[in-house]
């Protein structure tokens, strides 16, 4: 198995995924962030000895860190990840953990509909790797019953003062029916087990396209979700911190209320 490149998870005893690192992934801002919301707007379920568990699906899951987090906030966590080589760390790090409220598939996240419902989807890194990033949120709008937090770059007027990532978007166009701009993940044409070794970026298509935020926000509603908000609190400022200029990103809270 290959070392893990960005969750540090406290496993048994002690042991971290990542030996050495002395943070790990709860305990950044973000994270923390995300937690709050998801228990300030469905609950802490605790160890479910009242009931059953919320369902709560971790979309691209990458290492797990985010899943066995919800597991142990007493969600039945369950862990979606295309990858091999991710979703082996995955297994890893369950088979070390007595969460039987915790489980990985390794599947596309564009079959999410397969695995659902769910009363919660969390969606942190994804949305901006995928082709047809409208359809995906169609999918997700269909399979969530109450609440999706989404964290994802987005396309706009400027381009992200980041050049590593402005230097790989096209114009703003229009697909789908939405205004964005392509993102090219790999050049095309690059084989499929070049693009497998490659953890963080697209599965199986060379480019992405990252919706407008405006549109973003409006096909957002237009899924199924009555309620759309802006979160900031995971910034170390937010008049000083140039975090959304940076990286054209943001973290965003969908609710159904009816």
């Amino acid at each position: 198995m290959e070392p893990f490149s960005a969750h540090n998870i406290e496993l048994a005893g002690q042991e971290r995924t990542i030996p050495g690192d002395d943070r790990l992934l709860v305990e950044f801002p973000l994270s923390r962030s995300m937690f709050r919301t998801v228990s300030a707007l469905v609950g802490a379920p605790g160890d479910g000895a009242t009931g059953a568990r919320p369902r709560l699906v971790d979309i691209g899951c990458l290492e797990g860190g985010y899943t066995v987090a919800f597991a142990r906030m007493g969600f039945d966590a369950v862990g979606i990840e295309a990858r091999a080589t991710n979703i082996a760390k995955c297994r890893y790090v369950a088979e070390r953990l007595d969460l039987p409220n915790l489980e990985f598939h390794q599947a596309d996240a564009r079959d999410i509909e397969a695995y659902g419902p769910f009363e919660v989807a969390f969606c942190c890194g994804l949305l901006y790797h995928l082709d047809q990033p409208t359809a995906f949120l169609e999918a997700l709008g269909r399979s969530t019953r109450r609440l999706l937090v989404l964290d994802t770059h987005y396309a706009s007027e400027k381009l992200p003062t980041r050049p590593d990532l402005a230097d790989h978007l096209t114009e703003l166009t229009e697909h789908e029916g939405k205004l964005g701009r392509w993102y090219e993940e790999f050049p095309e044409g690059t084989p499929f087990e070049d693009m497998e070794r490659h953890v963080w970026s697209s599965y199986g298509n060379h480019r992405s396209f990252w919706i407008e935020k405006k549109h973003l926000l409006q096909t957002i509603l237009d899924v199924g979700f009555d309620n759309v908000y802006e979160q900031f609190d995971y910034l170390r400022g937010i008049t000083e911190d140039p975090w959304m200029e940076e990286q054209g990103r943001g973290l965003f809270v969908a609710v159904k209320t009816v």
